[in-house]
């Protein structure tokens, strides 16, 4: 099914070039008739783990469409305030979904609603939730500020800090952040750190890595390690290229295989992401590249510059 989807893309991004630019049909021809295809595409390689292997998820906090209560889970539909339970979810792991629990049944008792997007009224919107194989977990609940008076947001930062300081051992939570929108869209959202450290930490291919609220880390910590390897062997990495992440977030692609590229870049728009991949780099004593902040539309031609080696390898990478 997974490759049967990847040669739908692959189709759809050569017609895509083609379209713009007509000058590529002669080479798309020459490779099909020496590959069969317009290039190799390997077999899905699986994944070390498929049940309870998410590490983050984004929750939408509404109500149930049972009894009206407020609940934590995926939303049902757009544009409505019902949400789905996730017991039955293969993907999510038991101590996230014990978390939630606990976090719905702490929010039921505050007295504040969840947003209702067709009245526009409620101030809960989210709970983001990172667990790590270090055992920690960070959450990170969302509200709009439009709909939460001062002393009401002021209440509940206090009120949460105490669930921290009261569940914190026993759930392990190792961090909580508030994260204040001016809106229900996210508008000018502002990350309020309430409890416990500002960072997670996460080890892949024995590398240590930090890991902010703000910045992307994938979401199958084992399919990732998995997946960097690929990368390392499909692309022959060596001592006399340099790779390019683009995309970077926590660094993890450029400093798992730093030790077998000559030279690593990383760029990603998230300023936050950029802060956690430089202190990983130094964390890790790891010195042959270097991390930049800024949108890979705009700065990319400058990276290109940076690089040492005549080959490069360039790869972005989301894993959702």
């Amino acid at each position: 099914m997974k490759l049967d989807a990847t040669f739908m893309v692959l189709s759809g991004l050569r017609h895509m070039i083609m379209e713009a630019n007509p000058d590529t049909v002669g080479f798309f021809r020459q490779q099909e008739e020496r590959l069969g295809y317009y290039l190799s595409v390997a077999n899905i390689t699986p994944s070390p783990e498929t049940d309870g292997y998410r590490n983050k998820c984004d929750f939408s906090i509404g109500f149930s469409p049972q009894d009206r209560r407020l609940a934590i889970g995926f939303r049902l539909q757009q544009g409505n305030s019902l949400v789905g339970p996730i017991g039955h979810l293969r993907s999510i792991p038991e101590r996230m979904k014990r978390l939630v629990r606990r976090s719905e049944m702490h929010l039921q008792g505050l007295g504040l609603s969840p947003y209702d997007p067709k009245e526009g009224t409620g101030a809960l919107l989210s709970l983001t939730m990172r667990l790590t194989r270090e055992d920690q977990a960070m959450l990170t609940l969302g509200v709009s500020r439009r709909n939460l008076a001062e002393n009401a947001l002021r209440d509940l930062k206090a009120d949460l800090i105490r669930f921290a300081e009261e569940k914190g051992a026993e759930d392990n939570i190792t961090s909580l952040y508030l994260l204040v929108a001016k809106d229900a869209h996210g508008t000018d959202s502002e990350y309020v750190h309430l409890y416990g450290a500002r960072t997670i930490s996460e080890r892949v291919l024995g590398r240590a890595l930090q890991i902010s609220p703000q910045s992307f880390f994938p979401a199958n910590t084992s399919c990732a390690e998995e997946t960097y390897n690929v990368i390392a062997e499909s692309v022959d990495l060596n001592g006399d290229c340099t790779l390019v992440d683009v995309c970077c977030g926590t660094g993890s692609i450029a400093l798992s295989l730093s030790s077998r590229c000559g030279q690593w870049l990383g760029i990603d728009a998230e300023a936050a992401a950029i802060d956690d991949a430089r202190v990983n780099a130094l964390a890790n004593d790891i010195t042959n590249g270097e991390f930049f902040p800024g949108s890979a539309e705009e700065y990319l031609g400058c990276l290109w510059r940076r690089a040492i080696f005549p080959e490069l390898v360039r790869k972005r990478l989301k894993m959702c």
